[in-house]
């Protein structure tokens, strides 16, 4: 086989190589040139610089011997290689949004953006939604599909009409006539004055094949824009004659005009960004639409919705009251440019933006637990949501949501502990057995018995004064911690929407070396009695630990006090933790005596370690074998005296009695 090596004298191109033979077939991996002959061969798939590095004129004498034989074979494209393209050597890339492909004949605007380096990239964008303000070109698309091609065998590129015309006839697709059939469908448009002056879009989809009669594998998308408005299109493929701003349209088609005089600019479409290909980008193969309600998008709430958002996850609703501050760029995702603004309207804005789709977020800037005219906004936004992602940080935020009633979804709490190390996820069941404030209590259970949290709920460092108001303070978290965290969060936010049951997790992270320990329980089964207009909230864990500990005590009575919190606002109770009997207790078979040894020192490490969100709600004990567990004389009299000692704080007295078979729970009087 005779070829010819072409070198260039800065060396800044890889050598051109052709074949000499002017039958030379054409196969695969050649080279698109302006002119079908001589064949150029196509030796390489990295950059020349990177080729430099290595090469030598045996090797490159070696590469052409080895593509010849390949491609002798059939076997220069490897069967796991992507198929090469059927075009190349486009003018820019077409960014173009997806109705453009599937909505008849629509109209965009075609924005040329050049980048410092020369290139340009034309955005198109519908032509009400163009909003950029360098001015665009106003265009007609039009799509045409093509028979399957076998893949990278094209010998030059289209440059007209005609051109293009001759090429697809090969995939069997007649480009005069669909073209002359738009042209004929756009003359009849009542704003065809100023549709003329449009240039005009053909997007070209071609499948392709690995082998001649093979299924196709993949598809390429081209798209040619013309250099002349519809008006002169319209002329030089023989539909019409224009006369000023008229046209005269021809009674047959002039089929000597084919618009050999229409110059074509070649472009490489790609699917504007949205949030179906985030999806598919991302792994996300079961793509399909939620609506989320995020409250709080703060340092950490803004770094997980744009992290989610870029993950495909949308729709979106924004809540949060608070405008950003100078202080708030440490952390805080958005930039400079969104100061004085409401946080959500921003991050709405840049979520909008990015996926192409004033749908995708709306804002809501309202305090979730003060909304005041926008009460109704808010109770639409809740009702209509599939998951609400509560990352205020406020417990009384998170505890309103786990109660409203008009609203179904599902409740999930995302939040950093005082000094940034750790990150906490609390989700309900998909069901609600286990509401979020439940939750809470046990992750306070949790952070009370691991002694790995033991300064989890500690505060190190001061606050930062950021202005002159007493409430002018923000705490000193570094970026780089929260931007770990944000990330641990997303991807654990993922697979809790793809798991029914509830979780309690904490993420402690090492500030040194940045090693992540996951810590977590069983979320327990709920408990929940009405004593009263109280609602007192228990679980499974707690009462199978007292009856072990009356087990273990048989056949004396033993008792202890018992753990949680108390939420006045809702009349809610929730016991989720105990002491056992301190050593100077008195315990006989018929008599219990609870002692005080070492007791306040107990308490007190409990509401330390908890920041005092667990604290002591009243006492506990057992009765023998075979005795019921209600309450004795001595029971009726200790249960007053513990009311009497509660009211004092205003807090009702809780007693529960372990039986043989029940635990019963009472509250403030028998």
């Amino acid at each position: 086989e005779r070829v010819a090596v072409r070198f260039f004298p800065d060396d800044s191109r890889a050598p051109d190589v052709l074949a000499l033979r002017e039958d030379f077939p054409v196969v695969p991996h050649l080279n698109i040139r302006d002119t079908p002959l001589p064949r150029s061969l196509c030796l390489y798939d990295v950059p020349y610089d990177e080729i430099k590095l290595t090469w030598t004129a045996p090797s490159f004498v070696e590469r052409v011997r080895t593509w010849l034989a390949l491609t002798a074979r059939g076997e220069l494209h490897a069967p796991d290689q992507p198929l090469e393209p059927l075009l190349l050597d486009t003018n820019g890339v077409l960014v173009i949004p997806q109705e453009a492909l599937s909505t008849a004949a629509p109209r965009i605007v075609l924005t040329p953006v050049q980048s410092s380096t020369g290139r340009v990239t034309y955005i198109a964008a519908g032509k009400g939604q163009h909003t950029r303000a360098q001015p665009g070109v106003p265009c007609l698309v039009t799509v045409l599909w093509g028979r399957a091609q076998l893949h990278g065998v094209i010998q030059q590129r289209p440059r007209t009409i005609g051109e293009l015309h001759a090429f697809l006839q090969q995939a069997e697709a007649d480009l005069l006539s669909h073209l002359r059939g738009e042209l004929h469908l756009w003359r009849a448009a009542p704003d065809f004055g100023e549709l003329q002056q449009h240039k005009l879009a053909i997007v070209v989809v071609l499948p392709k094949t690995r082998m001649t009669g093979s299924l196709p594998e993949a598809e390429d998308c081209y798209a040619f824009v013309s250099t002349v408005p519809i008006s002169d299109i319209g002329e030089r493929v023989g539909m019409w004659q224009m006369q000023g701003d008229q046209a005269g349209v021809f009674l047959r088609p002039d089929d000597g005009r084919r618009g050999d005089d229409v110059e074509l600019v070649l472009l490489n479409p790609m699917l504007a960004f949205s949030s179906d290909q985030a999806a598919r980008l991302n792994g996300r193969t079961d793509y399909v639409p939620q609506p989320i309600v995020a409250v709080g998008v703060g340092a950490l709430g803004s770094q997980v919705v744009m992290t989610l958002a870029r993950m495909g996850y949308a729709p979106w609703t924004l809540i949060d009251p608070d405008i950003l501050l100078p202080h708030n760029l440490a952390r805080h995702t958005l930039t400079g440019f969104a100061v004085g603004h409401a946080k959500s309207d921003c991050l709405v804005q840049l979520i909008s933006d990015m996926v192409g789709d004033r749908r995708a977020a709306r804002s809501l800037p309202v305090d979730v637990l003060h909304p005041g005219a926008r009460g109704a906004e808010l109770t639409a936004a809740l009702s209509s949501a599939s998951v609400i992602l509560d990352m205020s940080a406020s417990v009384a935020v998170a505890r309103a949501l786990a109660h409203r009633r008009d609203a179904a979804a599902r409740r999930i709490s995302v939040f950093l502990n005082p000094s940034a190390t750790d990150l906490v996820i609390l989700a309900e069941d998909i069901e609600r057995h286990l509401p979020l404030d439940l939750l809470e209590l046990q992750y306070y259970r949790l952070v009370h018995h691991d002694g790995r949290l033991e300064q989890h709920l500690h505060v190190n460092g001061q606050p930062l004064r950021v202005g002159r108001s007493c409430r002018d303070v923000s705490v000193t978290l570094p970026q780089d911690l929260v931007a770990l965290h944000a990330s641990n969060g997303s991807r654990a936010l993922r697979r809790v929407l793809e798991t029914p049951t509830a979780q309690i997790t904490v993420w402690q992270t090492d500030p040194g070396s940045g090693a992540v320990t996951v810590i977590d329980t069983e979320p327990q089964e709920a408990i929940v009695r009405q004593l009263g207009d109280w609602t007192l909230c228990t679980d499974h864990w707690l009462e199978t630990q007292l009856w072990g500990l009356r087990a273990a005590r048989l056949p004396n009575e033993t008792g202890g006090v018992l753990l949680g919190a108390i939420d006045c606002e809702r009349r809610r109770i929730f016991v989720v933790d105990y002491i056992p009997s301190p050593p100077d207790s008195v315990e006989w078979p018929t008599v219990y005596i609870r002692g005080c040894r070492n007791l306040p020192q107990l308490v007190e490490r409990c509401e330390e370690r908890t920041a005092g969100w667990l604290t002591y709600v009243g006492e506990w004990h057992s009765h023998p074998a075979s005795v019921p567990a209600t309450p004795s004389a001595a029971d009726r009299q200790v249960l007053a005296w513990l009311k009497d000692a509660r009211a004092i704080d205003g807090f009702p007295a809780v007693m529960a009695i372990v039986g043989d078979q029940e635990c019963s729970w009472y509250l403030g009087e028998i």
